[in-house]
């Protein structure tokens, strides 16, 4: 790596410690696997480990992810590497070896390999490795190299949490930003020292402020809902693109201090004042960065918030008051530092002041804008429920939002019964048949253990993981519950009915509840509705069973 890299690097002490006592014990892992997409840190975190104790490393692969297949040469290096592995082999001694592998690279060698007559067979390795890797393997026999389970260590570096809290790696990036930090990325920002329009400065007022704890923690809050409504934690350099945007306010192509000198000179305030962390930059980027895009669909001003609404209607009134409420918001103790939000303080004290935007976004990075309540708490509440002990009483209020959000989202209520359809949703017909379903008596809808703490529980403790979805069963099909799917299925519990359009953008949903409607229909007990759609009339047919034999009962239901 070079320089900016290393300085980049936000190293996670807690992991590396915890892998270090591990290797040093009675028993250590005899082949450890940092797996995870490109950008999460493997490379750099097996180079920490071998700097701070390189006597305890045997062989050591560290680019085994840089092409996207594994050519000859490759397969025959991950093979010799794996061969003290192969199925039948004795425990092996010496030092523990390490590899970063991605998932789609270890796919791909091991599809190769066995069509290798000459490999060495992996199979047991395969499943393990892969399993822990989060791709669904069939178990090993029983009994099949059992010491292998406890030899490989397998760390997927993409279920390390990256935000939402001091822990994860977000914070420690914008920390690092910090340009009065020698060891940080801006190396101390000497180009600084030499400056004469520093107080036009925005990239570096916005360095102060996101490696300060208040707005570090609100952006950091923020990048944490949007890997929920992604389903999946956000990649390192995902947030590093975010970081440095949000710092140079918009730049782009052009050095940052020229771009400064250049709004000096030519007395461009809108420059300025939209580059600040407050702008339009957030707007700007959101054209480009996907990333800024989901922060600024989550933008706390754009919400109903009683707080954010006095902001915006007091804004312009008295442009000395807004000049005040900046600096007090975003000015800091020490008049030596974010100086570019004291000369955008000042212009809009002469007048016209600031957008009631612009004050809202400002009390929100200070940490002064308390969110309303949100109905993604529940989610987090069920999230949270995988962190402890099974709790019964938690899954069954989980169970019973999905339960009534699918009845109602999918189907139809006819007094205390629920009723799915047959056909496929958009589907017209002049009859519907739809088949009686009890979701959660009939135990189509289970709560699993999460995959990775019951597949790779060691790997997931050492990453500190934390689940960002629900892993549910409805009817043979595995599901994640994702915050924007618990969010239709709760809308649907309380009444508003989705779309078309919204059961089509959940498509595992929509095929897990058809697939589950078919093996119900295929039960003579369950009951049937069948509706004329023109007439708008319904009738319930079920078989009844009497003393002179089953009988099929209809009659017309409202």
């Amino acid at each position: 790596m070079d320089g900016v890299q290393l300085r980049s690097h936000v190293p996670d002490h807690d992991l590396e410690q915890k892998l270090l006592e591990m290797l040093r014990s009675v028993e250590p892992p005899a082949l450890i696997v940092f797996g995870g997409s490109a950008g999460t840190g493997k490379t750099a975190l097996m180079a920490r480990l071998r700097q701070a104790a390189p006597e305890l490393f045997g062989e050591t692969i560290a680019d085994a992810t840089h092409t996207e297949s594994p050519g000859e040469e490759q397969v025959t290096r991950l093979a010799s590497f794996f061969s003290p592995f192969a199925d039948g082999a004795a425990p092996t001694a010496g030092p523990t070896r390490v590899i970063a592998l991605n998932t789609g690279m270890a796919l791909r060698f091991f599809h190769k390999i066995r069509e290798d007559e000459e490999a060495p067979s992996l199979t047991a390795l395969e499943s393990i490795l892969l399993s822990r890797l989060g791709v669904p393997r069939p178990a090993p026999a029983v009994g099949a190299m059992e010491w292998l389970n406890e030899a490989v260590l397998v760390l997927n570096l993409d279920l390390r949490r990256t935000a939402g809290g001091p822990e994860a790696l977000f914070q420690g990036m914008l920390k690092a930003l910090d340009p009065d930090d020698p060891s940080g990325v801006l190396e101390g920002a000497m180009r600084c020292a030499s400056c004469q329009v520093r107080e036009w400065c925005w990239p570096r007022t916005n360095a102060e402020l996101v490696s300060a704890d208040k707005t570090g923690t609100v952006l950091d809050g923020a990048v944490a809902l949007a890997s929920l409504e992604r389903g999946r934690n956000i990649a390192p350099r995902e947030l590093w693109a975010l970081a440095a945007a949000l710092v140079l306010g918009g730049a782009r192509g052009v050095d940052p201090c020229e771009d400064v000198a250049n709004a000096f000179v030519t007395g461009n305030v809108s420059r300025l004042r939209d580059g600040l962390l407050p702008g339009a930059a957030l707007e700007s980027l959101a054209n480009d960065e996907p990333l800024a895009a989901s922060l600024l669909a989550l933008d706390p001003t754009l919400q109903p918030n009683a707080e954010a609404h006095e902001e915006i209607a007091s804004a312009g009134i008295d442009p000395a008051d807004d000049a005040d409420r900046l600096i007090a918001l975003l000015g800091g103790a020490d008049p030596t530092k974010r100086l570019a939000v004291r000369t955008v303080a000042a212009h809009a004290a002469a007048g016209p002041g600031l957008t009631g935007r612009y004050r809202a976004r400002a009390r929100w990075l200070a940490a002064q804008l308390t969110p309303g309540p949100s109905p993604d708490e529940h989610f987090r509440a069920a999230l949270s429920a995988f962190d402890g002990p099974p709790d019964p009483a938690a899954d069954m209020r989980i169970l019973e939002t999905l339960a009534v959000g699918l009845a109602r989202g999918f189907g139809r209520k006819v007094g205390a019964d629920t009723f799915l359809p047959v056909d496929k949703p958009g589907q017209i017909h002049k009859y519907g048949v739809l088949v009686g379903a009890n979701l959660s008596s009939q135990n189509l809808l289970q709560i699993t253990p999460d995959p990775h703490q019951e597949d790779n529980p060691v790997g997931a403790n050492l990453l500190r993981y934390k689940p960002v979805a629900l892993p549910v069963r409805l009817g043979r099909h595995q599901l994640e519950i994702t915050l924007p799917i618990w969010r239709l299925l709760q809308a649907a519990a309380a009444g508003t009915l989705p779309g078309t359009n919204d059961l089509e953008r959940f498509h595992g949903l929509r095929r897990a509840v058809e697939s589950a409607v078919l093996e119900l229909s295929l039960n003579p007990e369950n009951a049937l509705l069948i509706s004329d759609i023109e007439a708008g009339r319904h009738w319930r047919a079920a078989n009844v069973r009497t003393r002179g034999g089953d009988l099929l009962n209809v009659y017309e239901v409202s």
